[in-house]
């Protein structure tokens, strides 16, 4: 599972995305540099 968060400046809060973590892991963008995963929050749109 997967538990994406907004958090705005006034500390409030909203969950974004929740759902599987290998759907997300397969759609992500992956650095060897960094060797590291990141997806956008508009590829995590397209999941819900």
């Amino acid at each position: 599972m997967l538990l994406v968060l907004t958090v705005k400046e006034d500390g409030s809060w909203e969950e974004f995305y929740f759902g599987d973590f290998q759907k997300a892991l397969s759609i992500a963008n992956y650095s060897s540099r960094d060797n590291k995963h990141s997806i956008s929050l508009t590829a995590l749109k397209k999941l819900k």
